[in-house]
Parts: C-alpha cells; sequence; structure tokens
C-alpha cells in the first residue's frame, strides 16, 4: 500500500484529514470557488409545443384525439437541470375535482416522463386528471386557502380561480439537482395532454432549474 497526503498547494503546508469514519473533512463556504471552471447559470422556460422557448406555452389544447406533447428538448451546447415545476391551471368556478372547471370524469389524464437514451420513455407521473392531482404531486406546496377553498387562488387569469403548485424533484424524488438533460442528446421532459382541455382559461407550466 502507497500512503499518500493531500497537502495544501500555496506552501502552508496544511494536511487534509480523515475521521475515525473514513470521511474526508470540509468546510462548507457560503460561495462557490472563486477558480470555479465551470460556471452554472439559471435556466427557466416555458414547456412549449416544439421544446424550445420560442414554442407556444398555450397547454390548454385539444389531445382528446392525438395527444398533443409540451417539453424541454436537451440543448446542443449546455447541459440542463431541471429541479422544479410551476403549474398553473385557472378556469371559472374551479374546484379539486375537475380540470379547471371541467367535468374530469372521462379523462385519460395528463402524462409526465422523461425520453432519454437509456430508456425510451421513463413515466414519472401519469393519469393526472383533476386539480388535486396536480396539487398532491407538488405535495400540497404551496398550502393555501382553507376549507371550500383550499389551494384555490382567486384570479389568476383574469377573474378565474384556478391552482398553482410547485413540483420539486429534491424535496420530491431526492434529486439535489434535479433531472438531467445531457448537453448534444435528444433527452426531453415531457408533458402529454390526452384530453380536451382547451375550455380552460389557463394552462401551462414553467421549468426552473440550472444550467452548466
Amino acid at each position: 500500500m502507497i500512503k499518500s497526503q493531500l497537502v495544501d498547494g500555496h506552501g502552508t503546508k496544511r494536511k487534509a484529514k480523515i475521521d475515525s469514519e473514513g470521511a474526508l473533512n470540509v468546510v462548507v463556504h457560503p460561495h462557490p470557488p472563486v477558480d470555479e471552471d465551470i460556471t452554472a447559470l439559471p435556466f427557466r422556460q416555458f414547456f412549449t409545443d416544439t421544446g424550445l422557448s420560442t414554442g407556444s406555452s398555450d397547454m390548454a389544447v385539444n389531445g382528446g384525439t392525438t395527444p398533443q406533447l409540451f417539453y424541454i428538448s436537451a440543448s446542443i451546447d449546455f447541459d440542463i437541470y431541471i429541479n422544479s415545476m410551476s403549474v398553473i391551471i385557472s378556469d371559472q368556478n374551479a374546484t379539486l375535482d375537475k380540470f379547471g372547471a371541467l367535468n374530469a370524469t372521462s379523462f385519460t389524464g395528463t402524462d409526465f416522463y422523461l425520453e432519454n437514451t437509456e430508456q425510451s420513455q421513463y413515466t414519472i407521473a401519469n393519469e393526472l386528471k383533476t386539480n388535486f392531482d396536480f396539487i398532491r404531486f407538488s405535495g400540497g406546496r404551496p398550502a393555501y386557502g382553507n376549507g371550500a377553498t383550499a389551494f384555490i387562488a382567486n384570479n389568476i387569469s383574469g377573474n378565474s380561480e384556478g391552482i398553482t403548485c410547485l413540483i420539486d424533484f429534491s424535496d420530491n424524488f431526492g434529486l439535489q439537482y434535479g433531472v438531467r438533460l445531457q448537453k448534444g442528446s435528444t433527452n426531453r421532459l415531457v408533458w402529454q395532454i390526452n384530453d380536451n382541455v382547451s375550455g380552460v382559461d389557463a394552462f401551462n407550466i414553467i421549468a426552473y432549474g440550472i444550467r452548466i
């Protein structure tokens, strides 16, 4: 066995220490390393019908005959990590047991999945039919209102009621950095609309994360 030591390269002769449990002790600083070679930048984009920021983000469409896809595509030049999504579904007289204010009894539901090179389609959630299904997928975040108005916000789109929820991949799934869309790949994160939801006043989803 060859013994080795990690020594500070600035002439201080400080040495890295391994504790009794085999862990390398480090100090967490309140800022990234000043000599970091890779710069992470904020990422924000609507899910669109082209996967690009220039596409349509209006998800209030008729997917009952042909499923409609809204997605975030991988970049040619950067890795994208999606770590949360903000959902808005707005309609007059919306209640939790409906989709907006549409009767969801006969709906097939909305599917959410990842397409990547390892698995052609990896389902994360499926058959999301009602406002409450989206609230539950988010883990009830954020919690607002009470009683009959729990999770129903006013004036989301014009004077329409609706829901807004945040789906966090770190809190829900333990993915610290979120879902990776590898640069130069055909990876994409997809919402598939399987029903006619064109009657709601607003339905869109924004993805948040980092670009490296």
